[in-house]
């Protein structure tokens, strides 16, 4: 019940957030594209998330393609912030730098669609 209540409070300010204008950002990014997350990863930031694009809107990425979206920039790099840890279901869109191996490192404009549904 508790959660609910925070949920709430928390819903209006996030609708404004995800609101806001990434223009800029989405223009910086050498990839931008909504996915689907397959496999999570809470508390884990060195492993790649598994993800299927559910629409590809910049950079070579394919609709129905399974990616890898990583939190930093390799194995050894320290969580730099960026982004929350990714939840199986969850969809995002990605605005991010295409790494040498073709994962995707997250950048500002990077935002949450939806979360799972359980």
């Amino acid at each position: 019940m508790l959660i609910e209540v925070l949920i709430a409070k928390l819903a209006p300010s996030y609708q404004k957030l995800c609101g806001l204008d990434w223009t800029e950002q989405e223009a910086a990014a050498e990839a931008v594209v909504e996915i689907q997350v397959l496999e999570g990863q809470a508390g884990r930031w060195t492993t790649p998330a598994s993800a299927i694009v559910t629409t590809p809107i910049k950079g070579d990425a394919l609709l129905d393609e399974q990616i890898a979206v990583r939190l930093v920039e390799d194995n050894d790099a320290p969580f730099n912030g960026t982004l929350v840890s990714f939840l199986a279901g969850e969809r995002w869109l990605i605005c991010a730098r295409v790494l040498n191996d073709g994962t995707l490192l997250p950048l500002d404009g990077t935002r949450g669609c939806s979360t799972p549904r359980f």
